[in-house]
């Protein structure tokens, strides 16, 4: 008689950041119907994997939750898994953090269900083999990989049905367990009978054969449409119904289950991998179309089948390269880690340690079509844990004005970092002197947080289906159309060639408008904007340190480079952050000139009664941050009274002040959307510089709250 073992598993997480209302939604329509069915047929088993940021949500939200997990155990229906706490990449943090973010789940584990993980589930199943050594270390049996992890390794299909393989790196192993591709595709989203069909056609009479379908579960009622088909139309209870009603040919297993009813297959090596639509989002947007370009070929051709699986993307590290970003934020975080782990034993570093583990959930690392790189408040979230650390570092030697230069992002330049009382500026001098993130240490907050608008290989599509009349808002109706979220989201389509961030240096053209600035179709005159600077540190007379960036560059002035020197002062108050500049006409002619100098705020929202525009204590006609507001005068004040902040801007000279909104579209199982990014404020003037006369002016930036 023909049989298969089937194993099933899911795995549930929220990030780190993510809204309450949101764990909420995906806790209702997900996590806890799926667990209330499976209480419904005590004959089925599942294996689980809880991250733990989701695991103490629900501990503090929905406490009769762990009670249905426990009783779950006790009947043997369910088989957990561990893997890092806060769900990191494993193979972007250092050793010793990865192996303490898997002790962490595996104890929180132990002490809430009594219970002793032995496999574990790795975070969007990102894998490199020296990863063996710290799993191996963090007493993790076993993990879960794709299918396509050994394929591209040479690991022929055949025998990927056979159970579990081994793995070793300096002598140390761990078994590693294929997930079937094909069965994330059918289960929950094709009909019942299709997937028990499926299963079907990979029993034989050997009865040895194992299936693995280990995915998601917010696919199970927290994706658009699923939740009516899953538990409203009982796709699930009739999927259960389904298996244990061919319990002769279908035998579900866990994986431990597995594990100890046969031998591995054999030794294997696997390459650099993540899940195959992983590696084609780490591509840039061009290859990406090259990829699915090169797929239509294959599939027209009647050679999809055979040869598609060869086909393989990028590696997930290069979402650094391919988003700047990402990078920095990464590199920050590894700067944390070394500050935290000099510290002494103690419970303060068990304090600036759980920050650190914090700062490491993967989710606003990439992106793809989950990815939250686009997402402010989770990128939010890892500076802020990041500074959270490094506060509580910095109390064994007490935080001073300093002004250190490092290559902290490892791109072979030097950055230069200017830390305050309660300020701290990141430069790039080699980058326009601009900053990329400043933060605000009393509230814990990178209010330059802010990400370049940048094509995506989704665009595309948005476009021509737009042009094609193919749109709607409501999710059930887009078999063929795309879900927008918000009408012409093709008018914010707009591409930045720099780096958005803060005392950003602009020479503009004469026709330049608030409008074209905007949307960066404006003609830049100067080579300020990413070119170098020089750097020197300098004390003031009253024996504080300030820095002085400056370059001789050019501005195209009536079809002519003519030389200038652009010079920029700054100086850390307490809250202040002051900014002296020097603009010089080293030419031998008179030039007329339009400097714009750029601040980006990174606010967390464009459009919420919260935050708004003011200036002299009124606010703005139109005060909210994704306004476009052309006003002249000496100040304005950015207010954000939830995070519980303000930005006060003066100027010494009459500006004139520009505001619009940094507005990125970005795609997401719940189809397109724009994202608010930063709130731009630009202050502008036009000057007429005589042959070697300069002209100067001072930007105090006062930041205000908690």
């Amino acid at each position: 008689m023909k049989k298969v073992n089937f194993i099933f598993g899911i795995h549930n997480h929220q990030p780190i950041g993510n809204f309450d209302f949101v764990f909420k939604h995906s806790y209702e329509h997900a996590y806890r119907p799926f667990l209330d069915v499976l209480l419904k047929f005590p004959d089925i088993k599942v294996n689980i994997h809880f991250t733990g940021i989701l695991l103490e949500w629900i501990e503090k939200n929905q406490p009769e939750c762990f009670e249905n997990i426990n009783t779950l155990i006790k009947r043997g229906q369910i088989e957990l898994l561990t893997g890092g706490f806060y769900e990191p990449i494993l193979p972007l943090i250092p050793d010793k953090d990865k192996v303490g973010q898997i002790l962490k789940l595996t104890k929180y584990i132990k002490k809430h269900f009594d219970y002793t993980p032995r496999g574990m589930w790795l975070a969007e199943r990102v894998w490199e083999q020296n990863l063996v050594r710290s799993l191996n270390e963090a007493c993790v049996e076993y993990v879960v990989l794709d299918d396509s992890h050994f394929i591209a390794s040479g690991i022929s299909r055949d025998v990927l049905d056979n159970g579990y393989f081994i793995t070793e790196d300096s002598s140390k192993t761990i078994k590693l367990i294929p997930i079937d591709k094909g069965s994330r595709y059918v289960i929950p989203f094709d009909s019942v009978d299709n997937a028990m069909e499926y299963l079907f056609s990979r029993s034989d009479q050997s009865q040895k054969k194992v299936i693995t379908m280990a995915d998601d579960g917010e696919k199970f009622g927290d994706w658009p449409g699923t939740f009516h088909s899953v538990y409203e139309e009982k796709w699930l209870e009739r999927f259960f119904a389904e298996i244990i009603n061919n319990k002769e040919s279908i035998n579900m297993m866990t994986f431990s289950e597995m594990i100890d009813s046969r031998k591995a297959t054999g030794l294997v090596y696997l390459n650099n991998a993540s899940y195959s639509e992983m590696l084609e989002w780490a591509l840039p947007p061009d290859m990406q179309l090259d990829v699915e370009e090169f797929r239509k070929f294959l599939k027209d051709t009647g050679n999809l089948e055979r040869f598609g699986s060869y086909i393989r993307g990028g590696y997930f590290r290069n979402f650094l390269f391919k988003y700047n970003e990402s990078n920095s934020m990464h590199k920050r975080m590894l700067i944390a880690h070394e500050k935290v782990h000099m510290m002494k034993e103690g419970a303060e570093k068990e304090k600036a340690i759980e920050h650190l583990y914090a700062s490491q959930c993967n989710c606003p690392y990439w992106h793809g079509v989950f990815g939250g790189l686009y997402l402010p408040h989770l990128r939010d979230a890892i500076y802020e844990n990041i500074i959270k650390a490094e506060k509580i570092a910095y109390k064994d030697d007490e935080r001073k004005v300093e002004i250190v230069e490092k290559d902290i992002d490892l791109d072979g330049d030097d950055e230069i970092i200017f830390s305050g009382k309660n300020v701290k500026l990141f430069f790039k001098p080699h980058m326009g002197g601009s900053v990329f993130e400043a933060d605000h240490l009393r509230s814990s907050f990178n209010f330059v947080n802010t990400l370049s608008r940048k094509f995506e290989k989704y665009h595309n599509r948005l476009l021509q289906m737009i042009k094609e009349g193919k749109v709607t808002n409501d999710p059930t109706q887009g078999d063929d159309k795309i879900v927008v979220k918000e009408k012409d989201l093709d008018k914010i389509l707009n591409y930045d060639w720099y780096r958005r961030g803060f005392l950003i240096d602009h020479f503009v053209h004469p026709d330049t408008n608030l409008e074209n600035f905007s949307t960066v179709t404006y003609g830049e005159q100067g080579d300020f904007v990413v070119e170098p600077f020089d750097s020197e540190i300098m004390l003031e007379s009253d024996g504080t340190s300030s820095l002085l960036l400056s370059r001789t560059g050019n501005i195209w002035v009536n079809g002519v480079f003519q030389p200038v020197y652009v010079s920029k002062k700054i100086i850390l108050e307490e809250n202040t952050i002051k900014v002296d500049y020097t603009i010089r006409n080293i030419s031998d002619v008179d030039i007329d000139i339009w400097n714009i100098m750029e601040m980006n705020f990174s606010m967390l929202g464009g459009h919420s009664d919260d935050k708004y525009y003011s200036v002299n204590g009124e606010k703005l006609e139109y005060a909210y941050l994704d306004g476009k507001n052309e006003i002249t005068g000496k100040n304005l004040t950015i207010t954000d009274e939830w995070k519980k902040v303000s930005f006060d801007i003066t100027s010494d000279k009459d500006k004139e002040i520009w505001t619009f909104p940094i507005e990125t579209v970005s795609l997401s199982e719940g189809g397109f959307e724009k994202i608010y990014q930063s709130s731009v404020v630009a202050l502008g003037e036009k000057i007429n510089l005589k042959k070697a006369e300069e002209t100067k002016y001072s930007v105090n930036i006062y930041i205000g709250g908690k």
